[in-house]
């Protein structure tokens, strides 16, 4: 099973290693703000994150689409890379810590630095991290007339701002349409895009409801996009919080599609709290003792099983122990302990290498 959680920008964990300008915007970025560089300085290095995981992949829109950055994983070369900024990298070690540097000097690319996205290994810990499911995946179940294009081809043009999760999206424009969506967390979030809307046509929001658990249903109203042609992604379309730690069931169901809108409603991905501590976790959860105590009085063999495990249990510590203080002076008598220390060597533009051809290549601006 694959899990992928997300960092935004704006998060501390995110190291920046040079002078940055956070920016706020009104829409088209997570949690509307991005961060872009202040200095040609970032060239020999922007900002680092470190992660316990499988592989990395940064959200980074520069302009043009060829412009030239770095990237460097753990302790190999800086590579010079072309492109729009979006890096993925390869599949990592599990269970070893990782880290990311990523660099780019050139101003004049407007680079908008949004978001990162981690998948996890079976020792990544993941409780109270921001879980990110793609609208592709299986775990959404989708129900009606849901297409994986807009009917309208200018409501996925979105210049270089981030584009959509994944570069997919399930649309719908009928009224009765729904996706469900099963996780354990203690809260949820469903993102899409609102396409723009027709300034010919008076303005009516898009109408949808969702509920959680069978629960009460929640109606939710949907502004339309710009009249300048100009969709809105990283749309919040609902947000549920406070939820107990467990499993629970989002059901998201379209009302009301107005004309204006021939495209309808997108679901790029949803985001949960994770109430599970890593892979292994998943599902397994704390049993509820609802139910357990039916005269309020605990049975008389409980406390007695508990003693008689918890006399093992130190047995066999002190066993463990005494095995492991024999082995340790056994080696210590045969040889001398030898350890390595990696040194990341300093960040610098001339230390950055070519992807291609292995050259040496730089981030300085072209003059």
């Amino acid at each position: 099973m694959s899990v992928t959680y997300i960092v935004d920008d704006q998060d501390p964990a995110i190291e920046y290693l040079c002078p940055v300008q956070h920016q706020t915007v009104r829409d088209n970025y997570l949690h509307n703000t991005y961060t872009t560089i202040d200095s040609v300085d970032c060239g020999g290095g922007w900002f680092k994150y470190t992660f316990n995981g499988t592989s990395v992949r940064v959200s980074n829109r520069l302009k043009p689409v060829d412009a030239r950055y770095a990237v460097q994983v753990d302790i190999s070369p800086m590579l010079q890379r072309s492109g729009n900024g979006v890096y993925e990298s390869p599949e990592l070690a599990d269970g070893s810590e990782h880290s990311i540097v990523y660099a780019i000097g050139n101003q004049s690319f407007f680079p908008a630095f949004d978001y990162l996205t981690v998948t996890a290994g079976q020792s990544t810990q993941l409780r109270g991290r921001t879980i990110i499911v793609d609208d592709a995946d299986p775990a959404m179940e989708y129900s009606g007339n849901w297409r994986n294009e807009p009917i309208t081809p200018p409501a996925m043009n979105f210049d270089y701002t981030s584009s959509p999760y994944r570069d997919t999206t399930h649309w719908s424009n009928t009224v009765g349409d729904s996706v469900n969506f099963t996780f354990e967390g203690t809260s949820v979030t469903v993102y899409g895009i609102i396409p723009a809307s027709n300034a010919t046509i008076p303005n009516r929001n898009l109408t949808a409801t969702y509920s959680i658990d069978d629960g009460q249903r929640n109606s939710l109203s949907l502004s339309p996009g710009s009249t300048e042609g100009r969709p809105i992604a990283m749309t919040e379309l609902l947000r549920s919080g406070e939820l107990a730690a467990g499993k629970h069931t989002m059901v998201f169901t379209v009302t009301d599609i107005p004309n204006l809108s021939l495209s309808g409603v997108g679901i790029d991905f949803v985001t949960y709290n994770a109430s599970f501590d890593n892979l292994s976790s998943i599902g397994a959860g704390t049993p509820s003792t609802a139910g357990a105590i039916s005269d309020g009085h605990i049975p008389v063999w409980k406390p007695v099983l508990g003693a008689v495990l918890g006399l093992l249990a130190l047995l066999v510590a002190g066993l463990l122990g005494s095995l492991y203080w024999r082995k340790r002076k056994q080696s210590k008598a045969q040889a001398k302990a030898t350890s390595k220390v990696f040194v990341v060597r300093a960040l610098k533009d001339h230390n950055i290498v070519n992807e291609k051809d292995g050259k040496a290549g730089s981030l300085t601006p072209d003059v």
